[in-house]
């Protein structure tokens, strides 16, 4: 019993020290794209255009109320 617990505790640790590793490794590659002037104004221009989407749907609801 102490030996089976012993080996899913190594394979536990293992399998979280490579998925710590794949996430830091695209926190990595992501965080130089969005260092990047133009993701930037793209990204401005997604928030822009879900800004608006939201205040098209305010208009578009009135003055219904939900209870």
């Amino acid at each position: 019993m102490f030996t089976s617990t012993l080996v899913f505790t190594a394979i536990d640790i293992v399998e979280l020290a490579l998925w710590y590793w794949v996430v830091s490794g695209a926190a990595s590659a992501l965080s130089e794209r969005i260092r990047r002037p133009a993701f930037r104004r793209r990204m401005e221009q997604v928030s822009g255009v879900a800004f608006f989407g939201f205040a098209a749907n305010l208009l578009a609801e009135g003055g219904r109320k939900t209870a």
